[in-house]
């Protein structure tokens, strides 16, 4: 049977970021959908870790990010056959 832990706790974590929950609530779901028993200082210690990291993330240095600018317009050409919109650069 396939192992389903890293994939729930993962959903833990976002639920922990998104969702204001007690770190009592937090035990408790682990418990149902992991059955693993943590303390609430378990709970607290990583949400502490989390929200750290997370204030990391939202005061990072934010840079320039290259990128090309690309120049084109539809003209319509008729070869021979019916006329169509071809894109030309």
């Amino acid at each position: 049977m396939k192992d389903r832990r890293p994939h729930t706790l993962g959903r833990l974590q976002n639920l922990l970021v998104c969702a204001p929950l007690s770190t009592r609530r937090v035990t408790d779901v682990l418990e149902k959908m992991c059955g693993l028993s943590v303390s609430s200082t378990q709970v607290s210690r990583v949400a502490q870790i989390l929200d750290e990291e997370l204030e990391k993330w939202r005061d990072r240095e934010l840079t320039a990010v290259p990128y090309p600018i690309l120049d084109a317009h539809y003209e319509k050409v008729g070869t021979g056959g019916p006329v169509r919109p071809v894109l030309r650069f």
